[in-house]
């Protein structure tokens, strides 16, 4: 072949294999792009990705929501779901009139917009189990059924209870509650709060007061009623934190009023709720025994639970109910705080106080079979806390977070 004919050749072939490889990377880019609908991966739903109600979703799904979002009017029926969804919300959104039934909801971090506009819209969790533990939860949702939520970190802007619904609230913080079910307060931060109908509103603490002056003869675990209205009810919380609310029973919606109030004519320019008249509320203050330093669930004890108060909130300002975590007074909540509370707090099982990071299971020792397979076995999960390998706080299990500080710590003992 004479040398200008291999030349072309050779050319044409260049040229082919650059065509192709446009081709492939164009290719690339077009399916490196946000998904919505059908292709989304549940495990990891990202910026972008957007699940709808033609996204496939089987029974007993786990949805990992990483900054993606659920679009509005999204329904997770309780006849397509039986066994409901797991659902982890770590970041991104949730927009308005989203439905979810029978599910496990564990909202971590980001900012997640649950939003409504009145009763019959928003995030309806019917027959749900509902998880706060930190992020920003904005706007407002709806408990209904026999669903539960747990607030423990985060910041929650409102939320509704209705007939046998509950809400227990042991750390982090609201700014409004309708309340028509049962809610239990031990812990954190909050504003207004309205009850009405047969609702019952239970408050844990270690002092509590009527117009500044204290109850006597609270015996501890023993509920008291309070049956006062048109004065303050003041104390201080499980957690440490104190509050003074007023018990008002001029609204004709409600007898409780924790903080400001709508006025009558609002009230009533409220539909379904005018002809509502005077609550049924049930106030009652439990009295509890000082809590142990460290103890931040004030369940007697000190252990994993308490450790994975620090999940998703290292590196928040320590305010509000935030500032028992801040041991070291610095003003943020840190993974000095988070490891010295494990070293110097925690209860392990042989009888002493501190255990080596590491000591998944708390038992005083670090070692192999209990605490390395253990973590090996999570790697890569993304909740489940200290006692599932999550070694800082970070909510994720890894080797770089996770297993090296396990291994520095390998053969350890608290034994003395």
């Amino acid at each position: 072949m004479p040398k200008t004919a291999r030349f072309n050749f050779l050319f044409e072939q260049i040229a082919e294999l650059m065509q192709w490889n446009f081709l492939a990377l164009l290719v690339l880019l077009l399916t490196d792009q946000p998904l919505v609908g059908q292709n989304i991966d549940l495990n990891n739903v990202v910026a972008g990705d957007v699940i709808d109600n033609s996204t496939p979703i089987p029974d007993g799904a786990v949805i990992n929501l990483n900054g993606g979002s659920i679009a509005s009017g999204t329904v997770f029926s309780d006849a397509d779901f039986p066994n409901g969804v797991t659902l982890n919300v770590n970041d991104g959104s949730i927009g308005l009139g989203v439905e979810i039934h029978n599910s496990i909801i564990n909202i971590a971090g980001g900012q997640v917009a649950l939003v409504a506009s009145n009763l019959s819209e928003g995030v309806n969790n019917l027959d749900n189990t509902v998880t706060v533990t930190g992020g920003d939860v904005g706007g407002f949702f709806q408990l209904r059924g026999t669903s539960t939520l747990e607030l423990v970190g985060g910041t929650v802007e409102s939320f509704g209870t209705l007939s046998n619904a509950s809400a227990t609230v042991t750390g982090g913080s609201f700014t409004l509650v309708d309340n028509n079910g049962q809610l239990n307060i031990s812990g954190g931060d909050f504003n207004t709060f309205r009850s009405f109908f047969t609702a019952a509103v239970n408050l844990s603490g270690t002092d509590f007061a009527i117009d500044g002056v204290p109850i006597t003869g609270l015996a501890v675990g023993s509920p008291f009623e309070i049956v006062d209205r048109n004065v303050t009810l003041s104390g201080t919380l499980s957690d440490g934190a104190t509050f003074s609310n007023f018990l008002d029973s001029t609204t004709p919606i409600g007898d409780l009023d924790f903080g400001p109030f709508a006025s009558q004519a609002e009230l009533e320019a409220v539909p379904g709720f005018a002809a509502a008249g005077p609550s049924g509320t049930t106030v009652t203050v439990t009295l509890v025994a000082p809590t142990v330093l460290g103890d931040f669930d004030a369940d007697g004890d000190v252990d994993a639970d308490d450790i994975d108060f620090y999940s998703g909130n290292i590196g928040l300002d320590a305010s509000g109910s935030l500032g028992q975590l801040d041991l070291d007074g610095d003003g943020l909540v840190s993974l000095a705080d988070h490891d010295t509370h494990i070293m110097t707090l925690v209860e392990t099982s042989n009888g002493q106080t501190g255990a080596f990071i590491g000591d998944i299971n708390l038992d005083g020792a670090v070692d192999v079979l209990d605490d390395a397979f253990s973590l090996v076995s999570s790697l890569g999960s993304q909740s489940g806390g200290y006692a599932n390998g999550d070694l800082n706080a970070d909510q994720l299990v890894n080797v770089l977070g996770d297993a090296f500080r396990l291994v520095s710590n390998l053969g350890r003992t608290n034994d003395p």
